[in-house]
């Protein structure tokens, strides 16, 4: 695990722990969201829960056991808030490389360049951030989280997005949600081979 043993409960209103890797099995108590669980051991059979594909994990919350589905489990949410998204950086992480360079400007209607500077992190994280003309974006690829992981990033640490709600079935690899305000831009969370990219784009 790229974060160690310990996650964090995201849902708002908590996780469910129960006394099997079985969403219909009996219900021993709801773990409040922001709490940070200890996880013992992941069950090899993989579900979809909210169109979410992970497996059930048996964690100790608070001196209790049980069993919770891991895809509501985050690994870098260490608050429930955060000022932004590098504040979510795992606690020791640190630049390996950083380079900027001129790109070919595609999404532009207009011809130009736009400037691209990605920072690289020990972790595996990516920080790449672009801007050019009438156009800015910021993105940040995470290795080995959950689609549920990135939707709250986005939710909790972009305040023109925290009105948004996570999509009952997500079988595309790419979701956009819509600012709340302003509508000038918008959040899309692409499923890569081993993690997520999140992209917020701006256009003036």
């Amino acid at each position: 695990m790229l974060w160690g043993q310990e996650y964090m409960v995201l849902p708002d209103s908590g996780l469910n722990l129960r006394s099997s890797a079985d969403k219909t099995s009996e219900r021993l108590t709801n773990v409040p969201t922001g709490s940070i669980v200890q996880l013992i051991q992941r069950h090899h059979q993989l579900e979809t829960i909210d169109g979410i594909t992970d497996n059930w994990c048996k964690i100790n919350a608070n001196g209790r056991e049980g069993w919770v589905f891991c895809g509501y489990l985050g690994r870098i949410m260490r608050k429930v808030n955060c000022s932004s998204v590098e504040s979510l950086l795992p606690p020791g992480d640190a630049v390996i490389k950083s380079e900027i360079n001129d790109a070919k400007y595609e999404t532009s209607p207009e011809p130009g360049k736009y400037v691209r500077k990605l920072t690289y992190f020990k972790s595996g994280i990516v920080v790449e951030h672009r801007s050019g003309y009438e156009y800015f974006a910021d993105n940040y690829y995470f290795p080995e989280i959950n689609i549920y992981e990135a939707f709250l990033i986005v939710k909790r640490c972009n305040e023109l997005y925290s009105k948004i709600s996570f999509p009952k079935v997500t079988k595309e690899k790419t979701i956009r949600f819509k600012q709340d305000k302003y509508m000038t831009g918008h959040a899309v969370i692409e499923k890569k081979a081993k993690g997520v990219e999140i992209r917020f784009e701006h256009y003036d």
